[in-house]
């Protein structure tokens, strides 16, 4: 059964353990022994913990996302997700994932235990699937 997940993301204080990259940018990400993903699979904004702001595309050159490795080892503050589809990451030492509207195709999922999704799927649309 399908229903919109409200903005605040269940990710507060969940350490990020890996970030891998592909073509996208993953998020891997524990709290409570619970395991978390968030895939990142459009260009989106990286403000550094010195307040460096970085425009990251993870379908061009993979160098390009290294400012976002500085999320690794860190914990995650707060998440949420808007119901037009965007996505805001704040960590520990101050750095910000913000993840814009795709009109064209899912800019970013989150999986998680129990059978959590969310997807911000094309057309500002925010669909979330939660644990029974």
């Amino acid at each position: 059964m399908a229903e919109v997940i409200g903005d605040a993301l269940p990710l507060a204080g969940a350490a990020v353990l890996q970030v891998r990259v592909d073509y996208a940018f993953t998020l891997v990400l524990e709290r409570d022994d619970d395991a978390y993903e968030v895939r990142i699979e459009q260009g989106f904004e990286f403000v550094g913990s010195g307040g460096a702001v970085h425009a990251l595309d993870p379908e061009a050159d993979p160098v390009g996302l290294g400012p976002a490795l500085g999320c690794a080892r860190t914990v995650v503050v707060t998440a949420r997700a808007f119901s037009d589809g965007r996505l805001e990451m704040v960590f520990g030492d101050g750095s910000v994932i913000r993840v814009p509207v795709s009109d064209d195709y899912e800019g970013w999922t989150l999986t998680g235990p129990g059978g959590l999704l969310v997807v911000a799927g094309p057309g500002r649309r925010l669909t979330g699937w939660t644990p029974r």
